[in-house]
C-alpha cells in the first residue's frame, strides 16, 4: 500500500545493499593483493634473475680468467700443469691443457653456485721450418774424412770431398770464389743498402727486378738478394734471369726452371739469400740481365722487402717493380735506387777423392773412387758441374732467434750450470759452462749465447717435453767444444732434435776472431757421442773426433777423424723450430663452449 512502511523489506533491501557493498570490497582487496603479490612475484623473481644473471657473469669472468692464466704462463714460458683450479672472487675455475703437436688447447669452466660457464682457447706454436736433407751438408770449404769415417746417408758439398765412405749419394757442386763476380753495393756484407724497398704491398707491385750487366762469360753459378720478410707471406718467391729489352726484363726467362726462395728460409730481418738453378744460365761479358722475384699474391700486412741503394749510384742499372713480370706488355716503374744483389760467373775446380760411395757419386772430376760397388769410371760415377746449394739457415733467421731469446731476458757474464735447470728465453753476455758432473739443462725457450759453449762430464742438454714434435735452438757467437759424455736430447717426442748453431768463423785454418787452438781452431769441436743434435756452423769448421756418432753436420768446412761416423735420421728433412715468446704462438679461436 502506498506511502505504507514495510521494515522487512527495508532490512531486506539493506542487506543485499551491504552485502553488495562488503563483496565489492573484499573483490577489491583480492584485486590489490593479487596485484601486490604479482608485483611481489615479479620482484622478487627479477631479484632471483639478476641475481643468476650475476653469477653467471661471475662464472663467464672465472672461465676467461682460467683461459687467460694458462694462455699467459704458456705464452711467457712459466709452468703449466695438465689441469688446475683457480678461485676468482667468489667463483672458481677449472682448466686443463692438451696439445696435439704444434697445438694447445686450453679449457675452462668457471663455476659460482652451479652457475657454469665453459671457454676454450687454441693456441698454435708457430715455427721455423728447417729442412736437413743430407747426413753432411758444407759449404766451399769441403769435407775431408779419415780412415773408416762414414756418413750412413747422403752427402752434398759446395767444396771438394775427400776420403771415407758413404752409404748414399756423393754431390760435389761446382767450386765458388770466396768473391762474387758482381755485387751492389760493393763490399757489402751485412746491414746491405741504406733504404727499405716494400714490395707486394699492392697488385701493382707484385713482381720486382734489378739489373746488372755480365763481367765475364759462364754459367750464372749463383745469385744472392739482400731480402726480408713482413708478416708472414703466405707463398713462396720464383727467382728468374731475363735478358734486357729497352731497359726492362724481358717477358720469359733465360733460366731453366724456375728458382725458389721459401717463404720460411727468409727472417725478419733482411739477410742474404742464396738463389741457384737446377740448369745455371750462360750469360755473355757485357750483356745486361735482370734478376727478377715473382710472387702470387699481395697484402698491405704480409709482403717482402728486398733492400735497396737509393743513391741509384750503379751506372746504367735500377730497380724496377711490375704488376705481373710475364703478362703482355707490363708497366715497369723505378723504385727509386739499387736493389742490392750479388752475382757468381763460372766457378772454382772441385774434385771426389778416395772416396767409397755405395750410391751414385756426381762431382766435376774423381780420383780414386769407388761408386757403387766398383772403381770409377763406371755408370755410378757421373762427371757433372751441378750448381752449389746455399745452407739451409739464412742470416735473418738465426737474427730472429737471437731477438727471441733476448726477448726474454739477459743474463749478465758467464754462466754455469751447477744443478738440474729449466732455462730459456734467455740472452748471456757471457759463457755457457755444462761441464759439472751429471747436470741437466732443460731448454724451455731459445738460448742464445754471446760467448763459448763447454758441455760435458754426463751433462745433458735437451729440450723441454712442452716442445712435443718441435725442436729447440741454443745458438752462440763462439766455439762450442763438446766432451766426456756430454749426452744431448729433444722433447722426447718422435721428430723433436736440439740444434747447437754456432757463428763463429773459426773454420781450422784461421785464429781470428779468437778460436780455441786447442782444438782444431774449430767453431765447433765434438769428442762424444751426439745422435740427438743437430751441429750447425755455417762460417766455420765442424770438427769430429774419432769414434763419435752424431745425426747431421752442416757446416762451412767438416772434417771427420778414423772411424767417426754421421749416421742421418729421415725426419730431420722437415723440423719444425719455435721462435720465443714475442712470435712464437698465434691465437687461432678464443670461444665459448658448451
Amino acid at each position: 500500500m502506498a506511502g505504507t512502511y514495510n521494515k522487512g523489506m527495508y532490512l531486506s533491501l539493506a542487506s543485499r545493499g551491504g552485502y553488495a557493498a562488503l563483496m565489492t570490497l573484499l573483490v577489491v582487496l583480492g584485486a590489490s593483493l593479487t596485484l601486490i603479490g604479482s608485483f611481489t612475484f615479479f620482484s622478487l623473481n627479477e631479484v632471483r634473475i639478476n641475481r643468476g644473471f650475476i653469477k653467471a657473469i661471475e662464472a663467464r669472468t672465472a672461465a676467461e680468467s682460467g683461459v687467460e692464466d694458462v694462455a699467459y704462463r704458456l705464452v711467457s714460458g712459466k709452468q703449466t700443469s695438465a689441469s688446475d683450479t683457480l678461485a676468482v672472487g667468489n667463483a672458481v675455475t677449472e682448466t686443463t691443457l692438451t696439445q696435439n703437436g704444434g697445438q694447445r688447447i686450453i679449457r675452462a669452466e668457471g663455476n659460482r653456485d652451479d652457475y657454469r660457464q665453459s671457454m676454450e682457447t687454441r693456441i698454435d706454436v708457430t715455427t721455423d721450418s728447417v729442412s736437413f736433407f743430407y747426413g753432411v751438408h758444407v759449404d766451399v770449404g769441403g769435407v775431408t774424412m779419415g780412415n773408416g769415417a762414414q756418413v750412413n746417408g747422403n752427402v752434398f758439398s759446395n767444396g771438394s770431398v775427400s776420403g771415407g765412405r758413404a752409404t748414399g749419394n756423393v754431390v760435389v757442386a761446382t767450386g765458388l770464389s770466396a768473391t762474387p763476380s758482381l755485387e751492389w753495393p760493393a763490399g757489402c756484407a751485412a746491414g746491405c743498402g741504406n733504404a727499405d724497398h716494400l714490395f707486394a704491398t699492392a697488385s701493382s707491385n707484385r713482381d720486382i727486378a734489378q739489373s746488372f750487366t755480365a763481367n765475364a762469360t759462364g754459367p750464372l753459378t749463383k745469385v744472392s738478394v739482400f731480402l726480408g720478410k713482413n708478416g708472414a707471406p703466405t707463398a713462396d718467391l720464383n727467382v728468374r734471369i731475363t735478358t734486357d729489352v729497352g731497359g726492362r726484363p724481358d717477358t720469359s726467362a733465360i733460366s731453366n726452371g724456375t728458382a725458389v726462395i721459401l717463404r720460411s728460409s727468409v727472417g725478419g730481418t733482411p739477410s742474404w739469400i742464396d738463389v741457384t738453378f737446377a740448369t745455371s744460365p750462360n750469360i755473355i761479358n757485357g750483356t745486361k740481365y735482370w734478376i727478377v722475384l715473382d710472387y702470387s699474391t699481395n697484402s698491405a700486412t704480409h709482403h717482402w722487402n728486398w733492400r735497396k741503394d737509393n743513391t741509384d749510384g750503379y751506372t746504367g742499372q735500377t730497380g724496377k717493380y711490375t704488376a705481373n713480370w710475364s703478362a703482355g706488355s707490363p708497366t715497369w716503374t723505378n723504385v727509386g735506387g739499387d736493389l742490392v744483389f750479388r752475382v757468381w760467373i763460372g766457378g772454382i775446380n772441385t774434385s771426389l777423392a778416395d772416396t767409397t760411395v755405395d750410391g751414385t757419386a756426381r762431382a766435376p772430376a774423381f780420383d780414386d773412387v769407388s761408386a757403387g760397388g766398383s772403381a770409377c769410371p763406371n755408370p755410378s760415377c757421373i762427371v757433372a758441374n751441378d750448381p752449389p746449394q746455399g745452407l739451409p739457415i739464412s742470416e735473418g733467421i738465426i737474427q730472429e732467434w737471437k731477438d727471441d731469446a733476448a726477448a726474454g731476458g739477459t743474463i749478465t757474464g758467464n754462466y754455469a750450470v751447477s744443478s738440474d735447470v729449466s732455462l730459456g728465453p734467455k740472452k748471456i753476455t757471457g759463457d755457457l759452462d755444462l761441464t759439472a758432473n751429471n747436470k741437466t739443462l732443460t731448454v724451455t725457450g731459445t738460448i742464445y749465447v754471446q760467448g763459448n759453449m763447454s758441455i760435458g762430464n754426463g751433462s745433458m742438454v735437451r729440450c723441454d717435453p712442452s716442445y712435443a714434435s718441435n725442436s729447440c735452438v741454443i745458438l752462440n757467437d763462439g766455439w762450442v767444444h763438446t766432451r766426456n759424455n756430454g749426452i744431448f736430447s729433444g722433447s722426447g717426442s718422435a721428430g723433436s732434435y736440439i740444434l747447437l748453431l754456432s757463428a763463429s768463423a773459426c773454420d781450422g785454418a784461421s785464429t781470428s776472431p779468437p778460436c780455441d787452438t786447442a782444438h782444431h781452431n774449430a767453431a765447433i769441436d765434438l769428442h762424444n757421442n751426439a745422435d740427438g743434435a743437430i751441429f750447425y756452423a755455417g762460417h766455420g769448421l765442424i770438427n769430429v773426433h774419432n769414434n763419435v756418432t752424431v745425426s747431421e753436420l752442416t757446416a762451412y768446412r767438416i772434417t771427420l777423424d778414423n772411424n767417426a761416423t754421421v749416421t742421418y735420421e729421415s725426419g730431420l728433412q722437415n723440423l719444425q723450430f719455435t721462435s720465443g715468446p714475442s712470435g712464437g704462438y698465434e691465437i687461432k679461436h678464443w670461444k665459448e663452449t658448451e
